[in-house]
C-alpha cells in the first residue's frame, strides 16, 4: 500500500491512498465469496448454489462497493494507527480509480497536538497571590444575619386569612395575560412580575377580580417585547399570611444538631467563609487555564468549535427563539465562548494526560452514585462524557492548588 499525506492547519490531514491490484483482490474476493454465499436459485439449496452460477448472479456493483468500503476502512486504520492519531470526525473518502486497484482520497481531523505551556509555574504563582486573599477573608455579621433570616423564612408557615392582601403574604392566583390562561403563587413584595403587577393585587381579598394594562418596560430581557401593552385580567383566588418562627435555641435545634442559636450561627459563619474560599479558588483556577491557554500553541480543529457551538445553541435555544435573533446570529454571538471552552478543555486534558490525573474506572463509578445512576449509566456516553470531565477538572484543579 502506498500513501501521501498532507498536514493542514486546525489538525487537518489529507490522504492519497493507493492499493495494488493484487492488494485489493484480497477484498475483491471475500466480498464476492459472501454474496455469492446468499444467492438463491430454484433447484438449489441456499449456500449450494454452483459457484458459476452464483457469481453470474450477483450484483458486480455492490460487491465492488463492499469490497472498496472495507478496503478503505482496513486501509485508513492501519494509517491512523500508525501515525498515533485520534479521529475527532468522520473522515470524507472518494475512491478515485479503480483500475488496476484502489486509489481514493481522504480528509481527517485529528485529536490536535497541543504544546503546552509551563502550567507548574504559572499555577504557583497564581496560587502564591491567592493565599494571602484566603487569609483574609472576613464574614461580616450582617452575613450570618441574612442567611438566618433566609433560614426563618424558608420555614414559615401560612395562614389562610379573608383581610385584604398586603406585602410579605402569600397570594395564589389566576390570571389571563392577551387572552392566554395561567396561574400562580408567590409572595408579594417580592417582584417577580412586571413592575406594576403587584400593586394591583394588593388591598384586595381573595375573590376579587381585577383588570388592568402594563406597558413592558424598556429594559426587559426580552428584546421583541419592550414597549408593548399587555392586558392583564387576574383573580385573586386565596391570600395566605406567613407565621415565621421565632428566632431562638429552639429553631437552631430544628434544623440539625444544634443546641443552640450560637451554634448555628458558628456553622451558618463557617459555611460561608468555605463558600467565600472557594468562589477564590475557583476565580484562580479559572485564571491559571486562561494563562496557559495563552502560554500554549494549540491547533484546534473546526469540528470541535462546532460541536460546542452546536450545544451551546441548543442549551439556550428557548432564550434565543424568543429573541428575535436568527440561529446564524445566537452563532456567532457564541463563537468566542466555544473557543475560549475548547482551548480550556483540550489545556486541562494535556496536562491530566502528563501529570496522570486521569478518572480510574473506581473514580467514575464512585462520582456516578453521588447522581442516584447505576453502573449501566457508565454505557449512556454523554453521561459518562460528563462525569469524566467533572472528575478530569476536579482532578487538575487540586494539582493547582498543591502548586
Amino acid at each position: 500500500m502506498k500513501n501521501t499525506i498532507n498536514k493542514k492547519p486546525g489538525s487537518i490531514i489529507e490522504l492519497g491512498v493507493e492499493l495494488t491490484k493484487d492488494e485489493f483482490q484480497e477484498y475483491w474476493q471475500k466480498a464476492s465469496d459472501q454474496a455469492t454465499s446468499q444467492v438463491e436459485l430454484k433447484g438449489f439449496r441456499k449456500g449450494n448454489v454452483p459457484k458459476e452460477l452464483a457469481e453470474q448472479s450477483v450484483d458486480k456493483e455492490k460487491v465492488f462497493e463492499v469490497a472498496a468500503q472495507e478496503a478503505v476502512r482496513s486501509s485508513l486504520n492501519s494509517l491512523v494507527k500508525e501515525n498515533d492519531w485520534t479521529l475527532v470526525s468522520q473522515p470524507e473518502i472518494e475512491i478515485t480509480s479503480s483500475v488496476d486497484g484502489l486509489k481514493y482520497t481522504g480528509t481527517i481531523t485529528i485529536f490536535p497536538e497541543i504544546k503546552i505551556g509551563d502550567y507548574k509555574k504559572i499555577a504557583s504563582k497564581e496560587m502564591k497571590e491567592i493565599k494571602g486573599k484566603l487569609e483574609d477573608i472576613k464574614v461580616d455579621e450582617d452575613e450570618v444575619e441574612k442567611s438566618l433570616e433566609w433560614l426563618r423564612n424558608s420555614r414559615a408557615q401560612i395562614i389562610a386569612v379573608s383581610r385584604e392582601a398586603k406585602k410579605g403574604d402569600v397570594v395564589k392566583i389566576d390570571y389571563e395575560v392577551n387572552g392566554e390562561k395561567s396561574s400562580d403563587q408567590f409572595i408579594l413584595g417580592e417582584g417577580k412580575f412586571l413592575p406594576g403587577f403587584e400593586a394591583k393585587i394588593i388591598d384586595h381579598k381573595a375573590g376579587d377580580e381585577e383588570s388592568f394594562q402594563l406597558t413592558i418596560p424598556e429594559d426587559y430581557w426580552k428584546e421583541d417585547m419592550r414597549g408593548k401593552k399587555l392586558d392583564f385580567k387576574v383573580n385573586l383566588k386565596e391570600v395566605f399570611e406567613r407565621k415565621l418562627p421565632e428566632m431562638n435555641d429552639e429553631f437552631a435545634g430544628a434544623l440539625g444538631k444544634f443546641k443552640n442559636i450560637t451554634e448555628l450561627k458558628e456553622d451558618i459563619k463557617k459555611g460561608i467563609f468555605e463558600e467565600k474560599q472557594a468562589r477564590e479558588k475557583e476565580k484562580a483556577h479559572l485564571k491559571i487555564i486562561d494563562d496557559v491557554v495563552k502560554a500554549s500553541k494549540i491547533e484546534m480543529p473546526q469540528v470541535m468549535i462546532d460541536r460546542t457551538l452546536d450545544g451551546l445553541v441548543k442549551e439556550s435555544e428557548a432564550t434565543w427563539k424568543n429573541s428575535g435573533k436568527s440561529e446564524e446570529e445566537v452563532r456567532k454571538d457564541f463563537e468566542p465562548t466555544a473557543n475560549k471552552r475548547v482551548l480550556s478543555h483540550l489545556v486541562i486534558y494535556k496536562i491530566a494526560e502528563q501529570e496522570s490525573l486521569n478518572p480510574t474506572e473506581e473514580d467514575l463509578r464512585q462520582e456516578i452514585q453521588k447522581y442516584n445512576h447505576d453502573q449501566a449509566s457508565l454505557d449512556n456516553q454523554k453521561f459518562y462524557d460528563y462525569i469524566y470531565g467533572v472528575i478530569q477538572n476536579k482532578k487538575v484543579f487540586e494539582f493547582f492548588d498543591n502548586q
